[in-house]
């Protein structure tokens, strides 16, 4: 199916929009030849609903944990007095 269809095409076959958006990837609708909505699949939508932020932290998190498993190197005692 193509990615952009014209709105009476799309509403004549929308479970095959619905389909194809599942397995292809966005459909992008048109009305009067310029884009009026996308259909995307529910996977899709719920990865670009999902917060940034959310995403950044676990990755931050997962740095974390790997830099924090491994051993020290030489004295790794800090000495406070010392901090800038």
């Amino acid at each position: 199916m193509k990615s952009t269809l014209p709105i009476q095409e799309a509403k004549q076959t929308f479970s095959a929009v619905v389909k194809a958006a599942n397995a292809q990837g966005p459909i992008t609708i048109t009305n009067n030849g310029r884009p009026a909505a996308v259909i995307v699949s529910i996977s899709d939508y719920e990865l670009m609903n999902r917060p940034a932020h959310k995403a950044q932290t676990r990755a931050r998190d997962k740095r974390l944990k790997r830099i924090f498993r491994r051993p020290a190197r030489g004295n790794a005692v800090l000495d406070e007095r010392r901090a800038v």
